[in-house]
């Protein structure tokens, strides 16, 4: 689809505006793209203490009938998107891998069936995986969810980090940070403007449509050609 077709997805238009892949390329039900949802960014290699909150909150939101926005990296994309359909929920994945390689999953075949999964692609759906398109679709997750999730993030290294700051600095959309000490870049975060989350009997959709009059100052510590750099060093989105 084109950026010019009615299915391209709202959100992602609106907000990234000229930065919007102009092409994208799917696989699934391209309904849910029109869906309300939250997004779920973190580390490939969370601890089990991490996987139990990503697992909880895709839980709470497939209970609320809200989607999961992801990457469909391993970790905790993969985690709360598994969940989610697990759940009967349903999840969107912005792949920054091979899309037909993808599909010849078993697990994904069926859930591509039932109508809980749609994947993307912004390059040919043959393309290996690079780091560099694993940093770009960063902003797609961001800006397709309502609000995104920070599970899991090292200190001014990794993709995790890298896409939370460029939310932050773009103000694309609302962005939540586990609040919780053993990871370095989840505080860092807080102190940029990422708002502290932990689980909670409060629904997922208020949290995330809430209007919020104030903001604390965002004091970013990586100016724009840190940020660069620290994309460049980044092998692999987590």
């Amino acid at each position: 689809m084109t950026i010019f077709d009615s299915d391209y997805p709202v959100l992602l238009r609106k907000r990234l505006k000229k930065k919007a892949p102009p092409v994208l390329f799917y696989s699934g039900n391209i309904e849910l793209a029109k869906k309300i949802g939250i997004g779920t960014a973190g580390s490939r290699n969370i601890d089990e203490d991490g996987i139990l909150f990503t697992k909880k909150l895709a839980e709470k939101a497939s209970m609320e009938k809200l989607l999961i926005y992801s990457g469909g990296a391993r970790g905790a994309d993969m985690i709360s998107e598994q969940t989610a359909v697990g759940m009967g929920g349903a999840a969107v994945s912005f792949l920054a891998d091979s899309l037909l390689s993808r599909i010849r999953r078993k697990e994904v075949i069926d859930a591509l069936i039932r109508g809980k999964l749609l994947l993307f692609s912004d390059v040919k759906p043959d393309a290996g995986f690079s780091a560099a398109r694993a940093m770009n679709r960063n902003k797609y997750i961001y800006a397709s969810a309502y609000g995104t999730f920070v599970i899991a993030s090292d200190y001014r290294k990794g993709g995790t980090w890298t896409g939370a700051v460029e939310a932050l600095k773009n103000n694309c959309g609302s962005v939540f940070v586990w609040d919780q000490g053993r990871y370095d870049g989840n505080s860092k975060l807080i102190s940029m403007g990422g708002i502290p989350y932990e689980l909670s009997d409060n629904r997922l959709y208020e949290i995330i449509t809430e209007k919020r009059s104030s903001y604390r100052q965002m004091e970013f510590s990586l100016s724009d050609s840190e940020l660069m750099v620290s994309e460049k060093k980044s092998g692999l989105y987590g």
